[in-house]
């Protein structure tokens, strides 16, 4: 029996979801910044523990602000469109409300900022990226061929 289960998920391509604790295990091994973000964090909800919204928060406040540094986005990105994709709903809706939309509004403004981030987004998160601007009438969409311009 264990093996039709194993074989099913196979067939499916069934990942096992992914909790928020792990994401940020993987996120802290990727991105240098999330040390100093936890701490704030923990310091500004202290006695209790912050949610994995407020993290998630600052994370895509912290990628949109140093997109043009990060050597790594492309598994950073890929890490964020795991846990969107294969999350459990608190992870989820953690990276959708809290780090995409957040990237999002720390760009708005700065297309510079948004064009440098947007092609790393993976298809779930382009997705929610694209409704959520359209919906709040935010950001910038690149379209194939635009010129990028900061100059604002």
């Amino acid at each position: 029996m264990l093996w039709n289960i194993g074989f099913l998920r196979l067939a499916l391509k069934v990942r096992p979801m992914i909790h928020p604790q792990v994401f940020i295990e993987k996120m802290r091994e990727l991105y240098a910044h999330i040390s100093a973000m936890e701490e704030k964090v923990k310091e500004e909800f202290r006695p209790h523990p912050p949610g994995i919204n407020s993290l998630c928060d600052r994370i895509g406040r912290s990628i949109s602000e140093n997109i043009d540094s990060i050597e790594n986005a492309a598994d950073i990105f890929q890490l964020i469109e795991e846990g969107i994709s294969n999350g459990t709903d608190e992870l989820r809706d953690a990276i959708a409300t809290g780090l995409i939309e957040a990237m999002i509004s720390e760009s708005d403004g700065h297309p510079g900022k948004w064009d440098g981030m947007f092609p790393h987004l993976g298809p779930q998160c382009a997705v929610y990226a694209k409704a959520w601007i359209t919906y709040t009438e935010t950001g910038k969409m690149p379209e194939p061929g635009d010129a990028v311009n900061d100059s604002d």
